[in-house]
């Protein structure tokens, strides 16, 4: 029996963060925890191939901008397909 794959996959590689498939609720932990690891290098998420994202999602991404700021660092969240834009706006959330 094989293991499923999960529901957000991340590769951090040259201070940059890949997300893939869902951020959610469920997924927001351990996108959490997988910044923390990297946080000292982290420059920017890649949101280019997430399939999905609610509102939690988003929280978490604009605790991990509030975060790099409170330390001096400024995290970008670059690129994010046009069906998400929309969504960052909304909630008000700089995709610069």
């Amino acid at each position: 029996m094989s293991r499923a794959e999960p529901a957000l996959q991340m590769r951090f590689e040259a201070g940059v963060l890949k997300l893939a498939g869902r951020l959610g609720v469920e997924e927001a932990a351990t996108l959490l925890g997988e910044a923390a690891r990297h946080s000292a290098a982290l420059q920017r998420i890649d949101l280019g191939a997430l399939d999905d994202i609610d509102s939690a999602g988003v929280a978490c991404l604009h605790l991990l901008r509030r975060e790099a700021g409170s330390a001096g660092r400024t995290l970008a969240l670059q690129p994010v397909s046009s069906r998400y834009r929309a969504i960052c706006v909304a909630h008000r959330l700089s995709t610069d």
